[in-house]
């Protein structure tokens, strides 16, 4: 039902345009990675002095940029940002079924699912995780009134 609902929303401040349909909602759950961007975003791509572009680049000449299909863009600038800041590791230890998060995610993309826990990390939670748009405001919890313990020792931090 929520996926049916943002994708109204989403066709209608698309302006219903299939193609930025096609290329900007997503095919994966609600709440699988990064929230639905906002109504600005989105309408701001129908604007006629807005062009996207989903082609392969094929090179970045000095003219602009040029796509496999041999079609030339000619710019005046080019802005390489995603927004998201994927190097977060947790500052203190926190260990799991079998192993320490630090060393699971130092160096590697950091997953979780639903964007709020971790696989083999019992009662370990958080509200924002690196799929969401705000991930430097944390809250790390064991027990589902959110408090704010730090981590809950396993089996295996004690042996």
């Amino acid at each position: 039902m929520a996926r049916k609902i943002l994708t109204m929303y989403m066709s209608a401040m698309l302006k219903n345009d299939e193609k930025l349909k096609k290329a900007l909602i997503p095919d994966f759950p609600v709440g699988c990675r990064r929230m639905t961007p906002g109504v600005s975003y989105l309408t701001a791509l129908t604007q006629d002095n807005v062009q996207v572009v989903t082609d392969d680049i094929q090179e970045v000449c000095p003219e602009g940029i040029r796509l496999k299909s041999g079609e030339l863009i000619e710019i005046d600038a080019i802005v390489c940002a995603t927004g998201f800041d994927l190097s977060f590791v947790p500052r203190f230890p926190i260990i799991g079924e079998s192993e320490n998060l630090q060393d699971r995610w130092r160096g590697k993309t950091p997953e979780a699912y639903m964007s709020c826990m971790v696989a083999g990390m019992p009662n370990y939670f958080s509200k924002f995780f690196q799929s969401q748009p705000v991930h430097r405001c944390r809250k790390y919890t064991n027990d589902p009134q959110h408090s704010s313990a730090q981590t809950r020792p396993s089996a295996t931090a004690a042996s």
